[in-house]
């Protein structure tokens, strides 16, 4: 149906004053159908009926006229269609001659005549056709009838827009972009239509707004207002509905929201623990940003370069960026930051943050208590020490050392271990020293350079009570102290002298100190007794040094050697040893001689016992032994050895060619012994002879045990003569200090009690022929005794 159709009918069968009703307009947008609706309502009052039609302009719309006559059967004999106000009917129908009488002038039209009604069609109605139509019917038989209908025409709306009060009108159905958090008021403006229509907004079906307002002559609008905006309003498709009839689709507008979203989320993908000197990668990826965002990356605050950085696609919200780093142990708890930043909104940045781990070995370094003052630290004070590792993971296991010892916690001696720190409680001199603090990680092993503790304390000594032998030449005392700070003078005092000597000290180290005093001999037959001690910041040393002075006497010379173990090649000498004082500090000494008196040979033992190697078979050599004590040496004991021709091999019996005994053999063997036999009788008969000379010569006391080796004293120069008329009345006396500078400083590392011949007088090997010493001669040389067994074969 094309129109809707209303009816009011009057009493009277001619049209009247009487008004239409006003017509329904329809709010609904996307309700529209394609069928026409048509609406009859009769309305009776006394007078005409009027039929009211609707339509819309630019559409047909069809008048009915309905017919009714009195008298069954009977059928119209002319129909004439008028409008009010015109004189000329606008369409006629005979039904005399059933044709086209007239036209609309405008539109144009058509009749259409059923047996119940002539139904006038009026094309392409205009808002001009709009009026009272009148239909006149006159039948054959029945009487005219005449209808009234009353023709309205809606014109919808012209066109709708919309604005935002930003950016002006919609470009290609798109209104933006708008910031978040924005405040924006969009216009819908619906342009002409009659009635004026309803204007509303729409959110797909959901209605957003329904109050409208006219804005002018033929302008009604609606302000859709979102007071902030969120993201979810992106892409959102807007609808504005203008909407006047129900007859005719709604004319709307659709529009798509864009905003520039900030970006919604920042992930940084943390690889975990990295050992120092590797490679760090981080992968940083942001999301919802409109447009995509730029990702930059910071660490502890400076800018870092990123290897690659790239949407997902393009258009995409999506963007990953990726970072490598060496790390090293300084990067280790350092802050990493990915920021992602949309380039339409550069002040309002989205940011995320990681924190590296970095594994490494430890690094160590031992410190004093920062509240000690080192320079002040005395015996007695309480010390501790820091040991600052860094480390990780964490170091499980520190332990201190004190020069290379490792401490261990001894509450009685006042060393506590607490955490990372060493106590020291009411420190010594002997904690003075070298502290180092090793800490271990499951990485590796270190330790720190060392930190030196200096306790204040006063000097002490460091030379063990020594003994020096004076003889006759001056002999320099060394006096060697610990001490700290360092020695300001040494001391020194004779037991039976009230003097004090001052000698200024040599500082060997920073705690280490010594000073030197020179003696040498005067007429004085006893020992003495010296003391030296020191002086520094802290006070005297309270123990002395102490030091032993003797005289030293000439040792007596060996009183009896024997030969042994004589081949052609070797030797051994065995003398007896001296009644001496001290037999610790005696040394002996053997010279070997060729016979023409070169030195083969210059041995030095503790004892008196030699042997001698490599030696020429069949030669004549000569032994010269001395006693050496202190700073003197004995007279030599001369020794005479041959050593035999060839080496003395056994033979054993040789078998005859058929395997039995030999007679010859055994008569041989009894001669060659019978030969030996008369070979030893003579030789015995020699040595005798020899030995009743020898009674008559002076000697020292041999050894009865072995009678084969007899030292025999001759006469020689004695060393010692020029000072023998002195011997009796030594006494010692100190050399000027200049003399010090001239005599070689001795070395002190020697035991209690022990010789220190400051100036040995020795006797060069080139020097022996000055002094022959004393000779032992063989009595029976086995060169002799196989002369005889050769001469008796």
């Amino acid at each position: 149906m094309r129109e809707a159709v209303r009816c009011v009918r009057a009493g009277h069968p001619r049209r009247s004053g009487v008004q239409a009703t006003p017509i329904m307009i329809s709010h609904l947008a996307f309700m529209l159908t394609t069928f026409f609706f048509v609406a009859v309502t009769t309305v009776r009052s006394q007078e005409d009926e009027v039929w009211s039609v609707t339509g819309v302009a630019g559409r047909a719309s069809d008048l009915p006229c309905y017919l009714n006559p009195r008298t069954p059967g009977d059928r119209p004999k002319l129909i004439l269609w008028y409008k009010r106000g015109t004189r000329t009917p606008v369409f006629s129908y005979d039904g005399r001659a059933p044709q086209l009488q007239s036209s609309i002038h405008e539109a144009g039209g058509a009749l259409t005549v059923s047996r119940d009604a002539a139904t006038l069609t009026i094309k392409n109605v205009g808002v001009d056709a709009a009026g009272v139509y009148e239909c006149r019917v006159d039948f054959f038989k029945s009487p005219t009838h005449t209808s009234l209908v009353n023709l309205t025409i809606i014109e919808p709306p012209k066109s709708v827009e919309v604005a935002d009060s930003q950016t002006g009108l919609a470009k290609n159905g798109v209104i933006g972009p708008y910031y978040e958090g924005q405040k924006i008021i969009i216009t819908c403006l619906s342009r002409k239509g009659t009635p004026l229509p309803n204007v509303t907004w729409w959110k797909e079906d959901r209605l957003l707004d329904g109050v409208w307002e006219i804005a002018g002559p033929g302008v009604v609008q609606n302000s859709l207002v979102v007071e902030r905006l969120t993201r979810r309003w992106h892409n959102t498709t807007l609808t504005c509905v203008a909407d006047n009839t129900r007859l005719a689709n709604p004319i709307s507008v659709s529009v798509v929201v864009k905003m520039y979203l900030l970006p919604k989320s920042v992930v940084i993908g943390n690889p975990g623990p990295t050992r120092e000197g590797g490679q760090m990668v981080l992968l940083c990826t942001t999301k919802g940003s409109r447009p995509a965002a730029a990702l930059s990356w910071t660490l502890n605050g400076i800018s870092v370069p990123a290897v690659k950085e790239s949407p997902e696609f393009i258009g995409s919200s999506i963007t990953t960026s990726r970072v490598v780093l060496n790390v090293t142990r300084q990067h280790d708890g350092a802050s990493v930051v990915c920021r992602a930043t949309n380039p339409t909104r550069p002040n309002s940045p989205l940011s995320n943050s990681t924190t590296l781990t970095v594994h490494y070995p430890p690094t160590v370094k031992a410190t004093l208590g920062r509240s000690l003052k080192p320079a002040l630290l005395k015996e007695g004070d309480d010390v501790y020490f820091e040991c600052i590792v860094s480390a990780n993971p964490k170091a499980s296991t520190i332990t201190w050392y004190h020069e290379g010892t490792a401490q261990v916690q001894n509450v009685t001696q006042g060393v506590f271990l607490v955490g990372d720190s060493l106590v020291l409680q009411k420190v010594g001199r002997r904690q003075a020293g070298q502290y180092t603090c090793s800490a271990t990680n499951p990485l590796s092993t270190a330790t720190s350079p060392p930190v030196t503790l200096r306790i204040k304390y006063t000097p002490e000594c460091l030379t063990s009570p020594t003994t020096y032998f004076i003889y006759d030449k001056p002999i320099n005392i060394t006096c060697t102290v610990s001490s700290y700070p360092a020695v300001r003078s040494i001391q020194w005092q004779w037991n039976n002298s009230n003097e004090v000597i001052l000698t200024q000290p040599t500082s060997e180290s920073v705690d280490r100190a010594s000073a030197q005093l020179t003696v040498r001999p005067v007429q004085s037959p006893e020992d003495r007794a010296l003391s030296c001690w020191a002086v520094n910041e802290m006070g005297k040393q309270t123990q002395p040094c102490g030091f032993s002075v003797k005289v030293a006497k000439t040792p007596l010379p060996l009183s009896s050697c024997r030969l042994a173990n004589i081949t052609a090649s070797s030797l051994s000498l065995t003398c007896q040893r001296p009644d001496v004082a001290a037999v610790g500090t005696t040394l002996y000494r053997a010279e070997v001689y060729f016979e023409n008196r070169t030195l083969f040979a210059n041995v030095t033992s503790h004892r008196p016992n030699f042997n001698v190697s490599r030696l020429d078979a069949g030669t004549s050599y000569q032994i010269k032994v001395y006693v050496t004590h202190g700073p003197v040496t004995s007279q030599p004991v001369v020794v005479s050895a041959y050593t035999s021709r060839t080496s003395m091999t056994s033979q054993g019996d040789s078998p005859s060619e058929d395997g039995g005994s030999s007679v010859g053999g055994v008569v041989g063997g009894v001669v060659v012994t019978l030969l030996v036999l008369v070979a030893v009788v003579l030789a015995r008969n020699y040595c005798r002879r020899r030995r009743s000379r020898m009674k008559q010569e002076p000697r020292p006391p041999s050894d009865d045990s072995n009678p084969d080796v007899v030292p025999n004293i001759e006469e020689t120069y004695d060393l010692l003569s020029s000072a023998e008329s002195k011997a009796d009345a030594t006494v010692y006396e100190v050399l000027d200090a200049s003399i010090a500078d001239e005599i070689p400083m001795q070395s002190m590392d020697q035991q209690s009690e022990s010789y220190h011949p400051l100036v040995l007088q020795q006797h060069s090997p080139r020097e022996v022929e000055d002094y022959p010493g004393v000779r032992t001669d063989l009595y029976c040389p086995v060169d002799q005794l196989m002369q005889a067994e050769e001469s008796v074969v």
